[in-house]
């Protein structure tokens, strides 16, 4: 049976697939400052973790193919800390456009960002909307910094509620999981955003928010408390992503993603 990398296909191996059905699954990630004890690779390890896993609990038959992995993404808002690398908005979107142009005019139909980091979002949704409307190609966007914020997850979190976020308690608990080597808990600073606290509307989850920078949530970078965080934490939340990204990618090939013609 072949493969389900793209990188270790040939293009006789593209040309005899079946492209329409094909869904090209394309991990993005970021490299940015993840408070004192986080990697700056943080985001791109967990959407590389959980992009192997899913693979693995897909089943055979599946079309699926694994994209390299964009290891850099939009990050602007932690560029006050050394280590982080980011595109501009402009050049983000264009890098990821024109990824998705070649795959489309290549005939694959349908495309699955899974995304890492939060930052990337916007971005992701503009262009998933310009590809649909250029061409009737299908772009998806599996967010795991959604997936962590859904009431029905399968962990309890210790921080205070509108506090776990960038660098917190989960984010912490799953870099145990796809590089504990790599997470100095040691080092590890609770924090909590004090300038959002105390607000009903205007808070760091919304409604009303900001275009904040990191140094907002706190003097550290990081935001919740990181010192809650286990590895049994982590392996929940992983399992509980890759079960939900696979009923997606399942409903994604099930779906028609032919355009309804106008009346």
């Amino acid at each position: 049976m072949m493969g389900r990398d793209y990188q270790d296909m040939c293009w006789p191996d593209i040309e005899a697939m079946d492209r329409e059905k094909t869904i090209i699954l394309i991990p993005v990630g970021a490299t940015e400052q993840h408070g004192h004890h986080l990697p700056l690779g943080t985001d791109t390890l967990d959407a590389q973790c959980a992009a192997e896993r899913i693979l693995a609990q897909l089943e055979p038959e599946f079309k699926l193919l694994l994209f390299p992995m964009i290891p850099v993404g939009l990050s602007v808002e932690h560029m006050a800390y050394p280590g982080t690398v980011t595109f501009q908005p402009d050049t983000y979107y264009r890098m990821l456009k024109e990824i998705c142009d070649c795959l489309v005019r290549h005939g694959f139909r349908k495309l699955v960002f899974l995304n890492g980091h939060g930052g990337n979002s916007a971005t992701l949704n503009n262009v998933a909307y310009t590809v649909r409307s250029e061409t009737g190609a299908g772009v998806f966007i599996i967010d795991i910094s959604i997936l962590l914020a859904q009431p029905d997850k399968p962990v309890e979190v210790r921080t205070d509620p509108g506090c776990d976020s960038h660098a917190g308690e989960l984010e912490s608990a799953l870099v145990l999981v796809s590089r504990p080597e790599a997470v100095r808990m040691e080092r590890a600073v609770p924090t909590r955003p004090e300038k959002f606290l105390g607000n009903q509307v205007f808070t760091l989850e919304g409604p009303v928010g900001m275009g904040w920078l990191a140094n907002d949530l706190s003097a550290a970078g990081n935001c919740g408390n990181p010192t809650f965080a286990t590895k049994e934490q982590g392996e929940k939340m992983m399992a509980y992503i890759v079960e939900k990204a696979c009923t997606a990618l399942h409903e994604i090939a099930a779906w028609d993603a032919s355009v309804t013609p106008r009346a």
